[in-house]
């Protein structure tokens, strides 16, 4: 496990190193129709299938208790594929969930989502809400397990501003300074939604305040960084980062 405050994203190349790995696309993929489906919905991108492959390795690795059933939410879920992929794999692991909740900010990412879901029998105890991060949701809500692909692109502050505005694809994407505007106001808003084992997946850019982010969560809640991915793909370098609270 990385020291926080020492975490440099160089420095983890020979521990954590950049997986050039070819992934078949998930099955689930074929439910779209190309034509239509992205117009205004992020289209599953080479992040998304980081962290999708980095949540079901992680999975298989990780301990639950016998009939423990998961509270678990994904937010920024775009087109649902990440969350029919992490709700197959449970199922595949005979893992039980007691809740799953998909948020997007975007309307038509909603649609998108519930009707995936729906058509693979992977809406039961699923709950799809139109939401800016955890604002229409249930304050005390707490869940066992978070996934989150921000939107990680720097952008200036007028993009940020349209695209929480507008609420459609640029949300998916447009992270204002640093890329990190969205992320910062996600780490404060973690506060009563996790509790003692709370599991947090966070997809991150190189171009991120990672640093910031990762000290953050350290100094808020406790809760230490594992890298469990990274890839290059062009200009972007992204990692999937595991956080979960340090009991030392």
């Amino acid at each position: 496990m990385e020291e926080n405050s020492n975490f440099s994203w160089e420095n983890s190349q020979e521990k954590y190193p950049i997986d050039t790995t070819k992934y078949p696309l998930p099955i689930f993929y074929d439910f779209y129709d190309l034509s239509k489906d992205f117009q205004n919905v992020y289209e599953p991108a080479e992040d998304s299938f980081l962290l999708i492959d980095s949540i079901e390795k992680e999975l298989e690795n990780m301990k639950f208790e016998k009939d423990n059933k998961i509270s678990s939410i994904e937010l920024g879920c775009g087109s649902g594929l990440v969350s029919c992929c992490y709700l197959s794999k449970l199922k595949v692991l005979n893992i039980d969930i007691s809740s799953h909740f998909c948020v997007d900010i975007n309307k038509d990412a909603v649609n998108l989502t519930q009707n995936l879901l729906k058509n693979y029998n992977f809406d039961k105890n699923v709950s799809i809400v139109e939401s800016d991060l955890f604002k229409n949701l249930d304050e005390n809500k707490i869940f066992d397990i978070i996934i989150f692909n921000p939107p990680y692109v720097t952008t200036d502050d007028e993009e940020y501003e349209r695209a929480l505005n507008k609420k459609d694809i640029y949300a998916a994407w447009a992270g204002g300074k640093k890329g990190s505007e969205t992320i910062n106001r996600f780490v404060y808003e973690l506060k009563g939604h996790i509790n003692e084992n709370t599991i947090l997946f966070l997809l991150l850019s190189k171009e991120n305040d990672y640093q910031s982010i990762i000290i953050n969560l350290k100094n808020l809640y406790n809760m230490d960084c594992e890298i469990l991915m990274k890839r290059r793909f062009k200009n972007e370098r992204l990692a999937v980062m595991k956080f979960q609270k340090s009991f030392e």
